[in-house]
């Protein structure tokens, strides 16, 4: 089913909700349990729309801040490990740097330890950046607060 994703993901979830059945279980439950063992996961996308060229210029000149000096700390919490698929490295902690088997482009992820997590990239398309942003956590209450902080550092990169 290429370029269908919303079809396949349809026929996963179909066959996922049979499977799920057989076994006395609704997905609800099997979320429920997912959630129970891995924590709650939450996610937000974040867009930063630029009017002129000069702005979206000065977006750029963000994410070459970030690769030349990444930050050791976001939204109070340590960076554990950081990826940029434009070089083709991973850096963990200790600042050791591996090569990454992803494609070449324009991204910057940093993973933090209190399991968050920010990607970064420019769009190939329009004069904005896209700011992903993850959460995980114990509580739906913990989840979503982690994102707002996440979130307040983006805008704060941006500003």
């Amino acid at each position: 089913m290429r370029d269908k994703d919303a079809c396949e993901a349809c026929t996963l979830v179909c066959l996922m909700a049979q499977e799920y059945k057989r076994e006395g279980k609704t997905l609800c439950d099997a979320l429920s349990d997912l959630e129970s063992r891995y924590g709650i996961y939450r996610s937000a996308l974040k867009n930063y729309e630029f009017a002129t060229p000069a702005d979206a210029a000065r977006s750029c000149g963000v994410l070459a801040d970030l690769r030349k000096d990444p930050p050791e700390e976001i939204a109070s919490s340590r960076v554990v490990s950081r990826m940029d698929c434009l070089s083709g490295t991973k850096t963990d902690e200790t600042g050791k740097t591996a090569p990454l088997d992803l494609p070449r482009a324009d991204v910057l992820s940093f993973t933090m330890e209190n399991r968050t997590q920010l990607m970064v990239r420019p769009s190939g398309t329009e004069p904005k950046v896209k700011v992903y942003l993850f959460a995980t956590d114990e509580t739906e209450a913990a989840s979503f607060e982690k994102l707002e902080k996440l979130s307040e550092y983006a805008d704060s990169l941006f500003a």
